[in-house]
């Protein structure tokens, strides 16, 4: 496969990351009822389908180790996780104190088991600082369990991980009547988890195999049109009897279509637009509750919240643009620098230890 830059799935997982947003937000934009929880599994899908694109080749033929690729994913994802972490530490301190709660000893201790992402049983949800962290802890162990296998990993093998685990997503559908499930603790949320995690970078991984062979049947179809599907999906109203159904189709059948197509490579006068919106997407899912929770949280203090509500859905765009601006300030001046640091430094340190290797291994 050619080595070039998928803009359109850059521009899809912006956009999924904003309605993730919205999905958190709905006092600010004033909607409610949608399926934009279902932006995680388009998440799970271009997680696979990149990193299949990135180190498949590579984990294949041994030239990274399973090792190698852990660094890679903890460079990756950490800087940006730990820089959430710490703003939504900082900002539920303040808000306790702000109350009169002192809370730095619970705080500090649950940070401090986050930043590991450990969870602690006693509370509803997986990650109580920052929810959506959820997520990012199943990707980890499936993106983990991948680079294990991916050296025996046939496609036929792949298949029938695909049909199993789509097997268990249908059953937690069907049992918890949709698919807005995952991110708390309990035996149902943890299966649910698991199958949406080892579903979507499943999904995206056998995307990416068959990418060339179906890519030119498909080019007749404009990128926009499933990106503009994706987004119409994540917002079809809650119909109560067949919400199981529907999400479980949509996850299954419509996702991957649709990112197969946007996988297409056309140039689009939009295109530094979608590289930006993929660019801001990660710290944008990882900053938006804290910072939303807080400012909501405030204004409850001060007997001013309903000015949220009142006067969606511009409170709603005003905090989009804050958070996009912010995400992408972040991404430039920190996130970047420090993952090119530690890539620069884990370098040097492989190359020591292989010089090393070499000297005691020399007669």
């Amino acid at each position: 496969m050619k080595k070039h830059t998928f803009v359109f799935l850059d521009g899809l997982r912006g956009l999924a990351a904003l309605l993730v947003m919205v999905a958190h937000t709905n006092d600010y934009f004033g909607v409610w009822g949608n399926r934009s929880y279902l932006a995680v599994d388009v998440f799970f899908i271009l997680s696979g389908f990149v990193i299949a694109h990135a180190y498949e080749q590579k984990l294949t033929d041994g030239l990274l180790s399973f090792g190698g690729f852990f660094r890679k994913r903890i460079i990756r994802l950490y800087p940006m996780y730990l820089l959430s972490l710490a703003l939504a530490s900082v900002l539920i301190l303040i808000g306790g104190f702000i109350q009169g709660n002192n809370i730095l000893l619970w705080t500090g201790y649950t940070a401090l088991l986050t930043s590991l992402f450990i969870t602690r049983f006693s509370s509803d949800m997986l990650f109580t600082l920052n929810p959506p962290y959820w997520s990012l802890f199943y990707e980890l162990i499936v993106n983990f369990l991948y680079a294990a296998i991916a050296p025996f990993l046939t496609t036929k093998t792949l298949i029938i991980i695909l049909v199993t685990s789509a097997s268990v997503l249908f059953f937690s559908a069907f049992n918890n009547g949709h698919l807005n499930i995952g991110f708390g603790n309990g035996i149902h949320h943890y299966i649910a988890g698991m199958a949406r995690s080892v579903f979507g970078i499943m999904m995206g991984v056998l995307l990416y195999r068959i990418r060339d062979r179906l890519i030119e049947k498909v080019s007749y179809i404009s990128p926009w049109i499933p990106i503009f599907v994706v987004i119409s999906a994540l917002l079809i109203p809650k119909t109560q009897s067949y919400d199981f159904l529907i999400d479980f189709l949509i996850i299954t059948l419509l996702f991957p279509v649709s990112i197969l197509i946007a996988s297409q490579f056309k140039e689009s006068r939009f295109n530094s637009s979608l590289l930006m919106l993929g660019a801001a997407s990660y710290p944008l899912y990882v900053i938006h509750y804290p910072i939303s929770k807080f400012i909501t949280t405030s204004l409850d203090m001060i007997g001013y919240k309903h000015l949220i509500s009142e006067h969606a859905p511009f409170t709603g765009i005003a905090l989009t643009i804050f958070l996009v601006i912010l995400s992408l300030l972040l991404v430039k001046f920190i996130e970047d620098p420090v993952r090119a640091w530690l890539s620069t430094l884990s370098m040097k340190k492989l190359k020591s230890a292989l010089s090393l290797k070499k000297q005691t291994s020399a007669p």
